[in-house]
């Protein structure tokens, strides 16, 4: 309702924003309509879909978005309306700067893979090999991005992924930053235990990062945690990338880089109070 009354006057910043994000926008409002048609709860995303609507070139897909072009254009608004948000929330005076949180990848039926899916490789989930943390290695049921198709493409999912982030995020946290080196790669429907690593062009993706945090004036912290190679801990030096300590794994602050973000606890691991009282052990 509110959409339909917004819609029904000129706004020139909407009108610019569509233009600006161009087919990148539209191709994920497209996605959201479609899957608010066709998602079904077994399975996440355009894999579930009739095969008719699983690639964005089909013709069943240009007719869809011809008969539902005033939905579409709702979740485009949806779009600029977080936007707005974000942007006024960086601009507040008492705001020194939002912190931001880059995923080490996305779902394997997100709007991501069914927009580009040459850039991904879809048969593959990545994770990570076990450790002392998890003995059993942890499979996240992500896809990963090809590393042959993004030197191919000149690393531009990677460059635009990082600018939309950036443009919003006076900080931003990189998920696992081994993902510059290298990741754990897993065939889908097997265990962690059976992965191997497959590397990226870290030197050229640590660049591309240390360009684009200098462009966007955007602090960078390298989540650091688990099995890191030292090339790559060379490279989080050189680049006055933050390092990402953690307050339970029995680290002494003097032992901290100096180049280093210190936190009580991360998303995986138990609440203050229960590891404080050692009530997480008992559970």
């Amino acid at each position: 309702t509110l959409f339909q009354a917004f819609d029904a006057t000129e706004h020139p910043a909407f009108s610019q924003f569509i233009q600006q994000h161009g087919t990148a926008l539209t191709g994920f409002a497209l996605f959201e309509a479609l899957d608010n048609h066709f998602a079904n709860s077994e399975t996440l995303g355009w894999l579930g879909w009739d095969c008719a609507y699983q690639h964005p070139d089909n013709p069943a897909v240009h007719t869809f978005a011809q008969q539902h072009s005033q939905e579409i254009r709702f979740y485009m608004w949806l779009q600029w309306l977080c936007a707005c948000q974000m942007q006024a929330i960086q601009t507040h005076p008492t705001q020194l700067g939002i912190y931001g949180d880059l995923a080490v990848g996305a779902a394997q039926g997100s709007a991501d893979t069914w927009l580009n899916q040459t850039t991904y490789c879809l048969d593959i989930a990545i994770g990570a090999p076990p450790d002392p943390l998890g003995p059993i290695g942890q499979n996240w049921q992500l896809p990963p991005l090809h590393p042959i198709e993004l030197k191919r493409t000149g690393y531009r999912t990677f460059i635009q992924m990082l600018r939309d982030n950036m443009q919003y995020y006076g900080i931003l946290r990189i998920d696992h930053v081994m993902v510059l080196n290298r990741l754990w790669w897993i065939a889908f429907g097997d265990t962690a235990q059976h992965g191997a690593y497959v590397h990226y062009q870290q030197d050229v993706l640590f660049a591309i990062v240390a360009l684009e945090s200098q462009r966007a004036q955007c602090v960078i912290i390298g989540e650091d945690l688990g099995t890191v190679p030292n090339e790559t801990r060379e490279l989080l030096n050189h680049y006055r990338i933050f390092s990402y300590k953690v307050l339970y794994f029995g680290l002494q602050t003097e032992q901290f880089p100096t180049q280093s973000i210190a936190v009580t606890a991360t998303h995986d691991l138990a609440p203050f109070k229960g590891w404080w009282t050692g009530r997480d052990l008992d559970i």
